[in-house]
Formats: structure tokens, sequence, C-alpha cells
């Protein structure tokens, strides 16, 4: 009996240990496991992390870009906008600056000095010998007498001052085939150097009642 209870307690003793070292063994692989487990976890958060963070720079250049094309959209909406009224702005202007040059041709102050700066340019510009002096109608012939008088001394020879019917306000000077042209149809011919002269005009007016 005290033989049997011996081999007992021995194989007690023996599961015992192995029982234990089973346990060691499984606490061993689960702290493993886990702390493989956790740097699994780690990675992975990291990855989504960058994801996350790459998603949103995407994001944000997206954003800027449209917002880059929408504001390059506006400003052609705008620069559309400004041609129209300034085209408009120019027809409604040019009326009114033919207008004007009438009137200055009807001061005889202004007249004058319009006419001698034609005749002095033509002077320099056209042959020396006859000319004629196409002018609007009722012009007074002691002006263009003076005229006339102020080019004889100047080029030798006195222009012969004559009537177009057709014209408002300035002269035309021809000389043989060459001419100037001083009338307001001409000195509008650039239209497009008219209309920024007059939206720059404008422009002075609105900053004077601002």
């Amino acid at each position: 009996m005290a033989e049997t209870s011996l081999k007992t307690d021995r194989a007690d003793a023996l599961i015992a240990r192995i029982e234990a070292e089973t346990q060691d063994e499984l606490d061993r692989i689960r702290v493993e496991a886990e702390a493989e487990a956790a740097a699994v976890v780690k990675a992975a958060h990291g990855r989504a992390r960058a994801k996350v963070r790459r998603e949103i720079e995407d994001l944000k250049r997206e954003r800027k870009e449209a917002l880059r094309r929408e504001a390059a959209h506006l400003d052609t909406k705008r620069r559309q906008v400004r041609r129209r009224e300034a085209r408009a702005e120019i027809e409604a202007g040019l009326p009114a600056l033919e207008a004007a040059f009438a009137e200055l041709w009807a001061e005889k102050e202004t007249r004058m000095a319009w006419a001698q700066a034609a005749l002095g340019l033509a002077a320099k510009r056209l042959r020396r010998g006859a000319w004629t002096v196409w002018h609007p109608p009722g012009w007074r012939a002691d002006e263009t007498q003076a005229l006339a008088a102020e080019v004889e001394a100047t080029t030798g020879s006195a222009p012969h001052f004559d009537v177009d019917t057709a014209l408002l306000a300035g002269l035309r000077v021809e000389a043989g085939e060459a001419w100037l042209d001083a009338t307001p149809a001409a000195l509008m011919t650039d239209r497009e150097a008219i209309g920024a002269a007059l939206l720059a005009e404008v422009a002075r007016d609105r900053e004077g009642k601002e």
C-alpha cells in the first residue's frame, strides 16, 4: 500500500509539473501573441493615419484647384462684363465727343487754334504750292484771309479756301495727290485710342464724384 501511495504521489507531482509547465508555455504564447497583435494593430493604425493624411492632402489640393478655377472663371466673367460696359460707355460717349467737336469749331478762338494747328502741320508734311483748304460753310472771310496770310508767310504761297457742305467742323488740306485731314471724322479714326481716352475720362469723373 505504501509503495502504491508513493507511486500515486509521484504521478500527481509529475502531472502538476507538466500542467504548470504547460500553463507557463501558454502564458508565454499568449503574451507573445498579444504583443504581436498590438504591433499589428499599431502598424494598422499607422497605415490608416497615413492614408487619412494623404486623403486630406488630396482633398485640400482638389479644393484649392477648384477655388482657383472658380476664381479664374469669375475673373473672366468680370472682364467680359467690364468690356461690355466699356463698349456701352464708348458708344454713348462718341456722340457727345462729336458734339464737342462741333462746339469747338463754333467758337472763334478754338476754331482758329484748330485751323492754325492743322495748317502748321500741313506746312511740315505737304509740298509747297497751290493748296486747297476745304472747310464747313459759314466760315468768316476775315478768318480765312488771316490764315491764308500766315500760310503764305510760311510756305510762300497762299492757299485757296473752298466750302465742303458735307463738313460740320474741321478742315481738309489738299496739295495735288497728297492731303491732310483735320476733320472730326479723321480725328476719330482710331476708335480704340478715342475709346481709351473716353474711358479714362469717365474713370476720372467717377473718382471725382466719390
